[in-house]
């Protein structure tokens, strides 16, 4: 990744309990911010076994380095499920296509809340 290039970081997480997700209710909780938030992601409103995407918009460090972003969903302020999160090296060289990629990919998650 270039510095101050921003980018988009996507998961679907499945609703996999037996009461809907709201925003009203559930939150994505930013557990680390070493990657410099846009703003902060909504989780829509999700039917029991449904699926959600999340995205978040990034911008990268102005410094070379690696950085890490790990979030995890709350529900009136108790987490629940496994964590997720993004990593990204920032450099000085052109971002290779394969990369580029990875940073574009939506990954499938299980999460219950009774």
């Amino acid at each position: 990744m270039q510095p101050g290039q921003t980018f988009c970081k996507g998961w679907i997480l499945l609703n996999d309990g037996s009461m809907p997700w709201s925003p009203d209710d559930i939150q994505l909780v930013n557990l680390a911010d070493g990657i410099k938030v846009v703003k902060q992601p909504i989780v829509p409103i999700t039917a029991p076994h449904d699926r959600a995407l999340i995205t978040v918009d990034y911008i990268c460090a102005n410094e070379v380095g690696t950085y890490e972003s790990k979030w995890i969903l709350s529900y009136r302020h108790q987490t629940f499920g496994p964590m997720i999160w993004c990593s990204i090296e920032v450099g000085h060289s052109t971002v290779k296509s394969e990369y580029r990629e990875w940073t574009r990919s939506i990954h499938l998650y299980f999460f219950v809340l009774f």
